[in-house]
Parts: C-alpha cells; sequence; structure tokens
C-alpha cells in the first residue's frame, strides 16, 4: 500500500537549519501587509458551526480512471485568525479562517530533523522499429549518462520496450503493464567508482550496448503505466522518483490516455516524466504534450544536433533535485486525536520575517507561490514545499519552520 494507514495525532514540527545562499531570482516574502503574521496580537472572532455532509466517490482504476459517485458535500464555518498584528487577523493556510474558531486546537509538539530524500529514477527506453536509426546514438548517449559523477547516488532502473525480458507481455500482443513494470535491471544505487567497480554502472551499460532494436511496434501506453508503477513501488520506500521515457514517437497507446496517466502521477506523487527524443527524428507535439502534462515541460533532443550526456545532466539533475527538496514527513504519535488534515499550518521564518505559508492543492497549483502541498489528498503522509517556497528557505541566511496539525 502506498498511503499510510495510519491516523496521525496532534503534533507541530519545528525544523531549524542554516542554508548556504545561493544565486538565482527570489520571491518576495509576504512579511508586511494584512496577510503578514506576528507571533503576539488579537485574533479574530471565532466561527459559526459546519453542517454535516458526505460524498461518494467511485471506484478508481490505477491511475485514478473511473467515474466518481454523487454526494452532498458541507464545509465548516469561517472564523478569524488565531494570531494577528497589531489586532489585524492574519488567515492560516489550513483553511477559511482561525482554527480556534472552528472548534480546533493544536494537539501536541515535537521536533523533527529535515531528512535527505533518496533520488531514483526509472528509465523506459523504446527499441522499437522507430529507434531504429538512433539506436547506437542513443544508448551511447544514456550509458554515458549513467557514468557521469552527477549521478553518483541516484538509483536508476532500467526497463526496454518491447522486450521479453525480465518478464514476457511487455508487447503490443499483451500490453501487459505488470511485465512492463518490471526492469531488466532493478534499482539500485549509482556508487562513486567507475564501472565495472560499480555494478549497477556496469549493468546499466551491458543493458543498453548488448541490445540490439527490435522491429515490433512499442507498447507505450503500457510501458509509461509500467514505468509509473515502478515509481510508485519506489516512492512507497520514501524514493523521491522521476520516470525517464525515450522514444521517437507515441506508438501503440494500449488503450490507454497517456497524458492523463502521467498528469495524475505528477499531481499526486510529485513524479516528473522526462521525455527524451533522438535528435534525429521530427519534434513531435504529441511528445511535448506529454512531456508537459508530466511537468518537466517540453520533451528534449539526445545525440547528435541534440543533448549530450553532460548537456542531458545539466537539465536532469537540477530539475529532479529541486523536486526532491523541501519535505517534511510526518512524525509517529501516540494514538487518541484524530487531526483536522485541512486545518494543518506551515510558519516559516527566514532571516527574521515569518509569514504562514498558503496550501494549495498540488505541485501543479504551485506556480510562484510560497505555498506548499500534501504528497496525497487522501491520509497525506508528506508536507512539500513549492519551489519558490523552498527557494526562498534553503537560500536564507537562517530559517525555521514550524508545522502545526489541528484536532478536534
Amino acid at each position: 500500500m502506498l498511503a499510510s494507514e495510519r491516523f496521525f495525532c496532534g503534533w507541530a514540527m519545528l525544523v531549524a537549519f542554516a542554508a548556504a545562499a545561493c544565486a538565482g531570482r527570489s520571491a518576495k516574502l509576504p512579511s508586511e501587509g494584512p496577510e503578514a503574521t506576528a507571533s503576539a496580537g488579537t485574533g479574530g472572532a471565532g466561527g459559526t458551526g459546519g453542517g454535516s455532509g458526505g460524498q461518494t466517490g467511485g471506484s478508481a482504476g490505477r491511475f485514478g480512471a473511473g467515474s466518481g459517485g454523487g454526494g452532498g458535500a458541507t464545509s465548516g464555518g469561517t472564523g478569524g485568525a488565531v494570531s494577528g498584528s497589531g489586532g489585524s487577523g492574519a488567515a492560516t493556510s489550513g483553511g477559511t479562517g482561525g482554527e480556534a474558531g472552528r472548534g480546533l486546537e493544536i494537539c501536541g509538539t515535537g521536533q523533527a530533523a529535515s531528512a535527505t530524500a533518496r533520488h531514483a529514477l526509472v528509465v523506459a527506453v523504446d527499441r522499437s522499429a522507430v529507434m531504429a536509426e538512433s539506436w547506437a546514438d542513443t544508448s551511447r548517449v544514456l550509458s554515458d549518462l549513467f557514468a557521469d559523477p552527477a549521478m553518483d547516488y541516484y538509483s536508476v532502473a532500467l526497463r526496454l520496450f518491447p522486450d521479453p525480458r525480465p518478464v514476457a507481455g511487455c508487447d503490443v500482443e499483451s500490453c501487459s503493464v505488470d511485465a512492463c513494470a518490471t526492469p531488466l535491471v532493478p534499482a539500485a544505487e549509482l556508487s562513486d567508482l567507475p564501472a565495472p567497480e560499480d555494478a549497477q554502472e556496469q549493468a546499466l551499460i551491458d543493458a543498453l550496448m548488448t541490445t540490439m532494436p527490435s522491429m515490433d511496434v512499442a507498447p507505450l501506453g503500457a510501458a509509461v503505466e509500467g514505468a509509473h508503477l515502478e515509481a510508485e513501488r519506489l516512492w512507497s520506500m520514501d524514493y523521491r522518483v522521476s520516470v525517464v521515457l525515450v522514444t521517437a514517437e507515441i506508438g501503440n497507446a494500449c488503450e490507454r490516455d497517456l497524458g492523463a496517466l502521467v498528469e495524475y502521477a505528477y499531481v499526486e506523487f510529485g513524479t516528473t516524466t522526462f521525455v527524451l527524443r533522438p535528435a534525429s527524428s521530427e519534434a513531435l507535439p504529441e511528445l511535448d504534450e506529454l512531456a508537459a502534462r508530466g511537468g518537466s515541460e517540453l520533451s528534449a533532443p539526445i545525440g547528435p544536433g541534440g543533448y549530450e550526456s553532460d548537456e542531458l545532466v545539466d537539465v536532469l539533475v537540477p530539475i529532479v533535485s529541486s523536486a526532491l527538496s523541501c519535505e517534511f514527513g510526518f512524525p509517529d504519535v501516540s494514538p487518541g486525536e484524530v487531526p483536522v488534515f485541512d486545518a494543518t499550518t506551515l510558519t516559516v521564518t527566514v532571516d527574521g520575517a515569518t509569514f504562514v505559508a498558503e496550501r494549495v492543492q498540488n505541485a501543479r497549483a504551485c506556480g510562484e507561490k510560497l505555498a506548499w502541498y500534501f504528497d496525497r489528498v487522501e491520509m497525506p503522509t508528506r508536507l512539500l514545499m513549492c519551489p519558490s517556497l523552498c527557494f526562498e528557505v534553503t537560500s536564507g541566511s537562517s530559517a525555521i519552520v514550524e508545522i502545526s496539525a489541528w484536532c478536534d
């Protein structure tokens, strides 16, 4: 199961850390004006009670396909903010008003250090007939990528398609997602040693350089869903995962909506899908759209006339690394209280300026906002900062992040 089955009771997490200053743009901190938060002041008035109601959802497929059922939904009343500045209430990120006005209270405190995320890539490489002319260059660029020192300590899994190894069925006849989800080279960490001392690097290179292209059609739909299924497995092991799809065309979608699939993975799990294509192939709008919906903007050409391995590292690694930073896990707590997740607040102090960060629905809603989001809608297990907030926190000389949960 990807989602934790545990309920988390009241907690407050305080993370203090010093971060080295780095170059780049800086979003404006909302340290002034009516949205600012102070440590003292009079909160707004309490809100009215909420109504009762429910919402019933229909069944969903592995990647969110399916229809939702009907049902009524009601929300609680609004209330004033918990803290204010000069008597002016400040809205929290947890809802439409103060949590005290909703009859909630902070139900625990605790301290935790921000854990360093483990990085993983699931690489799915098309070896169908459309890749025949560019196979040698594609294999060389990917092999050089795996050997690049910038990839040290990344875990990498590799699946070729169509290919009966290691499990038959990753082809257009079967369109087996389970077969396509089984890596030819299982995920393992690249070390700082060169191949053959680094056994994982050698296995990845051997898999590419000893394989010839097939004359079959690519089962792209099953391959993409299979790659994301493997990414989901790694995600459940606390890896932060990206999928790298290498292909020259959309091919056989195996009756799947590829755009919806990669968008769901990006929104729900923060899994970015990179799309790489041979530079010798035509730039297809369909591949650019797939990349965009997967969170990586455009497909990238590789090989002669496109990105070589050193340039590809410059494209992949910063984006992957930024997606893996500034996240916080929920600590285990004693039973007895049930948190109201949508009331969670995240307060940030950067170089002495304090504000309550906005909560947004998911990664796609971040934009330039100094905001954060849960890793999943139901029973979240992690809080992730949006890129702009992450940049502010990590580029300041000092920062404090306080996460508070509220309980009934």
